[in-house]
């Protein structure tokens, strides 16, 4: 499994309006945690392959996010991850609106979005839309963040990240 991670400053998006999709939280996140993983196929169509691969892309990221929470948590840092399948936080209520992810990461990482129906899909320089984001919200700062991310990839490196690309934190 190749991914990239990356850390960065919330955007003024993310900044002023955190509280309709984290409502439970009292200030705006520090940090967005994005983890994009490259697929085995494009997921910009529909059907039961692309569907599968989705869902197994999914459970790798909620694997690795979990684990980087606990480890957040650890350190008291409140941390929430943002469900790809659904754009809701996992541990806030529900909040009035969804995250988009898609949104978030265009205007953090400049990487283009294809619209195609009802959904979108990210068409990375290298993968094409055979990527599969998944966001993370964090009171932690970016110093913070980095050891934990690679203490948690190295742990699970050969099942979960082979071709980790961290950059550290960019306004």
């Amino acid at each position: 499994m190749e991914a990239e991670i990356f850390v960065h400053s919330p955007t003024d998006y993310v900044k002023n309006n955190f509280k309709s999709f984290l409502p439970d939280w009292e200030s705006p996140p520090v940090s967005v945690i994005i983890v994009l993983q490259r697929s085995q196929v494009a997921l910009i169509n529909q059907g039961a392959d692309i569907e599968a691969e989705k869902d197994f892309l999914r459970q790798k990221f909620l694997d690795f996010s979990y684990a980087l929470c606990r480890s957040l948590d650890e350190q008291r840092f409140l941390t929430d991850i943002i469900d790809p399948r659904s754009g809701y936080a996992l541990f806030s209520r529900q909040g009035s609106q969804s995250h988009d992810d898609c949104q978030v990461i265009h205007q953090l990482r400049q990487i283009p979005i294809i619209k195609q129906n009802l959904c979108k899909s990210l068409d990375h320089p290298s993968w094409g839309t055979a990527v599969y984001p998944g966001v993370l919200m964090s009171l932690a700062p970016a110093s913070k963040i980095q050891p934990l991310i690679v203490d948690n990839t190295g742990a699970q490196k050969g099942n979960y990240i082979d071709g980790l690309q961290f950059r550290p934190n960019q306004a």
